[in-house]
């Protein structure tokens, strides 16, 4: 793992398509925090004799959070211009990822999936 960035959580790896993330909460509405334990995966394993055990979270019970509820997105930065290149692709300027712009899977529409840094698409196909 690299120690230069911070654990990706698992709620940022695709949009929860349960979330609303809307101009009123600057896409970046409240939920319940990853599991401490499994990290939001619902799941524990370990290997015993060379074979991979799965089980579900005994801290969570399977449901992948706790009971406190967090900003789904960790950065505050504020709004950065980035420049949209053909095709709608835009390279996020504080996580380094490629994305389209059309891919609701990791864009909310103001902020990138992975990181949550705040971008303005400017130019091109925005």
């Amino acid at each position: 793992m690299r120690l230069d960035r911070p654990f990706i959580k698992f709620r940022h790896l695709t949009l929860d398509r349960d979330v609303a993330f809307t101009d009123a909460n600057d896409h970046n509405p409240t939920v319940f925090e990853d599991c401490p334990s499994c990290r939001g995966t619902g799941r524990r394993g370990e290997v015993r004799e060379n074979e991979h055990i799965s089980y579900v979270c005994g801290v969570c019970g399977g449901s992948r959070h706790s009971q406190q509820r967090v900003p789904y997105f960790d950065n505050d930065a504020p709004t950065v211009d980035v420049a949209v290149a053909s095709g709608g692709w835009i390279t996020c300027p504080c996580c380094r990822w490629r994305f389209t712009l059309s891919d609701h899977r990791v864009w909310t529409g103001r902020r990138h999936a992975r990181c949550g840094q705040k971008i303005r698409p400017v130019g091109g196909d925005a």
